[in-house]
């Protein structure tokens, strides 16, 4: 049952969180979501996989948690361009958190968060065209999509329509 009114907050992982980030990243069927290659989730490679985003300068990944500071979720800034004021944006929700307003509730705080403390102008996303859930959350928190890329991602089995979608965040031109 879909939670309208559902809280979240965004913070730094911590290492309660890790157990949370390996069952996301060892799932196939989220990882695919994402575009990305499903390999593994074991705890180590989850933490030098956080290690590696925390050495990136243009990264910046947080935690999703409830309002009782649980982990539900994960948010990504990546290719983060500090002069142009834009980023790339990503989101996981725990599977078990689906369907419950977590991934509405991310989007609006993740660009709440980009454009109050990262100053971001712009934010922008690749999303598969056959997630229509997704896409809807994208579209009611305020994205366009300005393109689609045919056959873009392979999930092993089929190639898949991507769809580049971009949120603007200044409230002026």
């Amino acid at each position: 049952m879909l939670d309208r009114h559902v809280a979240v907050s965004l913070r730094l992982p911590t290492q309660a969180d890790i157990s949370g980030f390996a069952e996301i990243r060892s799932d196939a069927d989220i990882q695919h979501s994402l575009l990305a290659y499903p390999g593994g989730g074991a705890a180590i490679d989850v933490e030098g996989w956080l290690d590696r985003k925390r050495q990136d300068p243009d990264c910046i990944v947080l935690t999703v948690a409830t309002s009782s500071n649980a982990m539900v979720g994960y948010v990504q800034f990546a290719q983060v361009h500090r002069r142009g004021r834009h980023a790339y944006f990503g989101i996981a929700i725990s599977r078990k958190c689906w369907g419950h307003g977590y991934g509405r509730a991310a989007v609006a705080a993740a660009l709440a968060y980009a454009r109050s403390e990262m100053g971001l102008r712009k934010v922008m996303l690749e999303v598969r065209a056959d997630n229509t859930a997704a896409c809807r959350i994208y579209e009611n928190a305020g994205f366009r999509a300005v393109g689609t890329m045919r056959r873009h991602y392979f999930d092993g089995t089929q190639w898949h329509d991507v769809h580049l979608m971009e949120a603007c965040l200044e409230t002026s031109a």
